[in-house]
């Protein structure tokens, strides 16, 4: 009678812990996408994205001195990974990228002229939830080069290490926040924002 009483305990215990890790997989499933959307209204403006995106540039220059190394971008891989690995197996599954389950309508979108475009679904100038995650799904995808379904921490170095090469303009091996906005809002965006902010 006891080991059935401390079986059940155990059972309830396990249980518990699936469901609230359960639970913080579906809080999680659109803190990227709720972070960018700083008004709420469930789209993403031009300007709340390159908000966004130049926190992430700010938050990677480790030594301050407004440029990205690729070891900085490095760092902000593993970092990701770190982050966002859920079942702690040094990879992650597209669900453990976006933080939560992927819309059975998210597709990868066609390589377009930025990243916001690409997020940018129907082309409204804003990025919709379902946007964002077909946009998600695409960088898995690309980045996901042995085909498994999960990115290993190399495939997650050399993603933010192609992007950083892509991204360069001048060839110096180090991104500016110019560069890096250029690469992830593209110049729309920054005419958008002056635009929203007038």
């Amino acid at each position: 009678m006891r080991k059935i009483v401390m079986l059940i305990i155990v059972s309830c215990v396990a249980m518990t812990f699936a469901a609230i890790a359960e639970d913080s997989s579906k809080l999680a499933a659109q803190s990227m996408f709720k972070e960018m959307d700083k008004d709420g209204d469930g789209k993403v403006t031009a300007a709340e994205w390159r908000a966004y995106w130049m926190d992430q540039f700010k938050k990677g220059d480790a030594n301050s001195d407004g440029k990205r190394s690729k070891e900085e971008a490095a760092a902000a891989a593993d970092k990701l990974c770190e982050g966002k690995d859920v079942n702690k197996d040094g990879s992650l599954t597209k669900e453990e990228l976006i933080g939560g389950p992927i819309p059975a309508n998210a597709q990868a979108p066609s390589a377009k002229a930025s990243q916001f475009e690409m997020a940018d679904a129907n082309g409204d100038g804003t990025i919709s939830e379902i946007g964002f995650a077909s946009f998600m799904v695409g960088r898995f995808q690309n980045a996901d080069k042995n085909g498994d379904g999960k990115l290993s921490k190399d495939e997650i170095r050399l993603m933010f290490l192609d992007a950083h090469k892509e991204a360069r303009i001048n060839n110096d091996g180090t991104l500016d926040s110019s560069e890096f906005c250029d690469y992830w809002c593209g110049k729309g965006v920054k005419a958008a924002d002056k635009a929203e902010k007038k």
